[in-house]
């Protein structure tokens, strides 16, 4: 342990030696503008106009308000041409020297406003996704967030078809994501490209981000960035806060509230200290107290829960470095089961059953870059500290469990003329874990010290090719190698062409990942010395832009496949009574095809729809057999009008047909059930092999003012609920209870409203 500290130790002087030497060079220059349409005396920005330098692969995108940042071509840093461009908008070549602009130090900032087309003209545009990127990145900024209450992260992807969310039992309330058709564990999910949601984290992480802290979505299906480790297997979702020195309010407050009682406050405060120095405060409090039963089996529909969350941070903007720093801390409380149980409950076998969930969680993070004397050389230094506890209780079960996290990465980019781009780094990190199940302890410790490196190739509007190495020596699992490779070729400006393929590893937390299934009478069964996670995924996507009556719109074609070399398997079939956790024995894969097609119908009324055909098969027990809870086939579609100050939603979900695991007991097993002799006594509620298809409806209207705006909405119109989702509820000591067979909403019909203020 001391050893491997030393060498952590020596990894951080040496980068920081480095940066050192480049703390008297220069800062490459930078242009900061704003992108906008002219409607009568209004400005409107342009959500994702492309911004790109003349003659070169430079660019970027406008933000939710319109405004971009680019760094001048390292081969001539005074270059002045501009290419802005928008769907629906005459492409404009700007001189920034004539245009509007001004100078701020070393900085120039520039405004500039595009026409409407008035011939059918097409044009290269970026919209929902990263144009820019090889990976298949789908975009969700403020705009796209605001469609729905988005409370906090496990709700803030209602109105898009690359993440499904589904809840892991009834009585905890917690939501977990699929991606690819897998279990969200298997996706990397980070908060500026900082681990976020691993660990004792990885069935509440995304209730400890609130939705409005966040700025935008990154969601990147396949093998992500080797920069960013070897975990991501299904994809990478990272999360961008709002941020010191943003141009957005200086001061904003939203209130939600729900008809079942659930309250929300969240207020930002940010403030520029002075031309470098900035910091940000952002504060949640949120809490429900009302105790609902609709469905009548005695159990709370919905936790009474409580969370103080909150944000420091800090940011530095200077000549020669930039720096961000910040400190998180949280607390959240749960309490659940059967209506009579409150906190000081007695905890025995036979009283009444509850459910308590604390969470206590503490972070700091630091992210520093130094400019180096090429401008188009850089270093950047992270740093991230965790510290997490858990405390819960299910009935007479205690689980009790401590994470402690620490990690390293240092990265250096460099760019050879116009085509080539170079990383390469360094990182380490400790991952300490010490779980207590009621009287049986299990601990992991996990050191592991990595080098990599990504290059990139592009030739303008043709070609780009990103492929990555690392190597990672893990005390547990050995020599990790991941490969990465990603390929984006335009065919014509309207149409693109995107492969990927890459390795991933990841360790299974077996009680913290599966805690929803343990809301039962299930024996805990996890097989001695489970093998790291391995798999591969390869995919690709095709995306084709059109212009038709004067509108744009875009189909896009994509399609998965993920194949584990070992996958720690959790096994609900093999026996009612007991929760199996061991190593595949066999195979395990998962299809993933997508359909999506986008239009603007007319001014301010866009649709969206999407179908997904999903093929996943694992061994689980003596069978290959499809995972529990995935449906073969869904399908969704959103539709969004914003017309003057007034912005209506509605989103339509279509969930297919799950296969249920063996419930403990069954009742009139359905037709062709190749589960029927797995029979116990009757009288439980009708059970059956498959869950029905059904559909959920989402809206919402928003009126804008200047500087507020209240919202009203509705989830589940259709009022379409699960109505046994307990198995006998009734009689939560015996062998027989089972909270964790869920397939749908256990909650009917819901109206919230809200308000949000912001001060400039």
């Amino acid at each position: 342990m001391k050893s491997f500290i030393k060498k952590i130790v020596f990894l951080v002087i040496i980068s920081l030696s480095i940066a050192h030497l480049a703390v008297a060079q220069h800062k490459t220059k930078t242009i900061h503008g704003y992108v906008a349409e002219q409607i009568g005396k209004e400005e409107q920005p342009l959500i994702g106009a492309s911004v790109m330098w003349l003659g070169t692969t430079l660019g970027t995108v406008t933000d939710e308000k319109g405004h971009f940042e680019l760094k001048y071509p390292s081969n001539d840093p005074q270059a002045h041409l501009l290419v802005v461009s928008f769907a629906g908008y005459k492409t404009d070549t700007v001189n920034i020297h004539q245009a509007n602009t001004h100078q701020h130090g070393r900085e120039t900032h520039i405004e500039i406003i595009l026409q409407p087309l008035e011939l059918k003209t097409v044009t290269i545009t970026a919209g929902k996704t990263d144009e820019l990127s090889p990976m298949r990145v789908d975009v969700l900024t403020t705009k796209d967030l605001r469609k729905a209450a988005c409370c906090n992260l496990s709700e803030s992807f209602e109105t898009q078809a690359s993440v499904d969310v589904s809840f892991s039992d009834a009585v905890s309330g917690a939501k977990q994501i699929h991606m690819l058709g897998l279990d969200g564990v298997y996706a990397q999910i980070s908060s500026e490209n900082l681990p976020a949601v691993r660990g004792l984290s990885a069935r509440s992480g995304m209730y400890f981000i609130p939705g409005t802290w966040i700025r935008s979505i990154d969601i990147s299906k396949g093998a992500g960035s080797v920069v960013n480790g070897y975990e991501s297997i299904t994809g990478q979702i990272n999360v961008e806060l709002i941020k010191p020195f943003e141009e957005t309010e200086r001061l904003f407050f939203n209130t939600y509230v729900n008809q079942f009682g659930r309250v929300e406050q969240n207020i930002h405060w940010r403030k520029p200290l002075n031309s470098k120095w900035a910091t940000a405060t952002l504060l949640h409090a949120s809490g429900q107290r009302f105790r609902e039963d609709f469905n009548q089996d005695g159990f709370l529909d919905a936790p009474q829960f409580s969370q103080l969350n909150g944000i420091s941070r800090w940011q530095y903007n200077g000549e020669k470095m930039e720096a961000q720093l910040g400190v998180k801390a949280l607390y959240d409380d749960k309490m659940g089961g059967q209506l009579a149980f409150r906190k000081n409950t007695p905890v025995m076998r036979g009283s009444i059953y509850g459910f308590r969930w604390e969470n206590q969680r503490t972070e700091f993070f630091s992210k520093i870059g130094f400019f180096l004397p090429k401008p188009t050389e850089s270093i950047g230094i992270i740093v991230n500290a965790t510290n997490h506890r858990v405390k819960s209780l299910w009935g007479d079960t205690r689980y009790n469990g401590k994470q402690q996290y620490f990690m390293f990465n240092s990265i250096y980019q460099n760019q050879f003329g116009d085509n080539h781009i170079l990383k390469a780094g360094v990182s380490a990190a400790i991952d300490y874990y010490d779980e207590q199940y009621n009287l049986s302890q299990r601990t992991r410790h996990e050191r592991v010290a990595g080098v990599f490196t990504e290059y990139s190739f592009t030739l303008p509007r043709k070609l780009v090719i990103v492929a990555g190495l690392r190597y990672d020596r893990h005390n547990l699992a050995g020599h990790v190698v991941t490969p990465r490779l990603h390929f984006k070729y335009d065919f014509s400006p309207l149409t693109s062409l995107r492969l990927s393929a890459g390795r991933g590893m990841r360790f299974a937390n077996p009680i913290a990942e599966n805690m929803g299934y343990l809301v039962s009478n299930r024996q805990l069964n996890i097989a001695d010395n489970l093998l790291p996670e391995r798999a591969w995924n390869m995919g690709g996507s095709l995306h084709q832009k059109f212009l038709m009556n004067d509108r744009n719109g875009s189909v896009t074609v994509d399609f998965f496949r993920t194949e584990f070399e070992n996958q720690t398997i959790v096994d609900l079939d093999s026996d009612p009574h007991q929760l199996k956790i061991y190593n595949l024995n066999g195979r395990s894969f998962a299809n993933s095809l997508q359909l999506q097609a986008e239009y603007q119908l007319a001014e301010g009324f866009n649709v969206t729809g999407a179908y997904k055909f999903y093929d996943v098969r694992a061994q689980i027990g003596d069978k290959l057999r499809p995972v529990p809870f995935i449906p073969k086939h869904r399908a969704m579609a959103n539709a969004e009008v914003d017309i003057k100050r007034w912005r209506f939603d509605l989103t339509v979900q279509w969930y297919g047909a799950k296969r249920l695991p063996v419930a403990p007991t069954v009742g009139m097993p359905m037709p062709g059930d190749d589960h029927s002799s797995h029979t116990n006594p009757t009288g439980a509620p009708y059970w059956r092999a498959y869950s029905p298809h059904y559909f959920l409806i989402n809206s919402q209207v928003t009126r804008v003012f200047r500087t507020w705006e209240v919202y009203m909405g509705m989830e589940n119109m259709g009022n379409f609920m699960q109505m046994h989702p307990i198995v006998e509820a009734e009689n939560p000591w015996g062998q027989h209870f089972d909270a964790g067979i869920i397939w749908a909403p256990i909650m009917g019909r819901m109206l919230y409203a809200g308000l949000r203020i912001m001060i400039e």
